[in-house]
């Protein structure tokens, strides 16, 4: 049975053990008409400044820099896998930065920087919720088409719990939960309530 959990500052959904068209189906299920999903990518080990407007070359270039560095044992099939996936991460990217925001623990050191990239189609939530999935952790925000990064609405970062996967839902502003994600789960999840732990 899943449950909700009040944490600090944040709510955990558990149980969460959905394969990934289950995920999308329960994403868009608590999507706002006038919002888009942004995947999170993390991009260890890669130094620019935040511009905007340097996001598609940077990207580009970071691609690039790590193709280079694959062994040259590769077969041409892994290379390739490799090349659309660059490929699909820089063409669906909408924001580069270092935010912090999904993570439930204070931030204790600099942010890998992330590329945000923005999926259309079910087809493109389920193949973007497969590159970004790494350990078996995702993590998203929800946004108004065309509006600055830091107004997203809810972030969400599934994690691996002691006993299952667990979803982190994080809320931009107070009361973002209670008055618009929890009734849309309570649309999926009949009589679920939120329990302190």
């Amino acid at each position: 049975m899943t449950e909700i959990y009040k944490k600090d500052y944040y709510y955990v959904l558990r149980p969460f053990n959905y394969d990934f068209e289950e995920q999308v189906d329960f994403l868009q299920n608590i999507l706002e008409n006038d919002e888009v999903v942004l995947f999170g990518y993390k991009l260890y080990d890669f130094d620019l400044s935040n511009s905007d407007e340097l996001l598609d070359e940077n990207l580009k270039r970071y691609y690039e820099s790590m193709i280079d560095l694959i062994d040259t044992t590769i077969s041409s099939e892994e290379l390739k896998e490799k090349n659309d996936k660059a490929d699909f991460l820089n063409g669906k990217a909408e924001f580069l930065n270092e935010e912090w925001i999904l993570d439930h623990t204070p931030k204790m050191r600099n942010e890998p920087l992330t590329t945000w990239v923005k999926p259309e189609t079910k087809e493109e939530f389920i193949r973007a919720l497969k590159i970004t999935t790494i350990d078996h952790e995702f993590m998203c925000v929800f946004i108004k088409e065309n509006h600055d990064f830091n107004t997203y609405r809810i972030g969400i970062k599934l994690v691996e719990g002691d006993e299952s996967n667990e979803l982190i839902i994080v809320e931009n502003k107070n009361g973002t939960f209670l008055n618009d994600v929890l009734p849309r789960l309570k649309k999926i999840y009949k009589n679920i309530e939120i329990k302190e732990e």
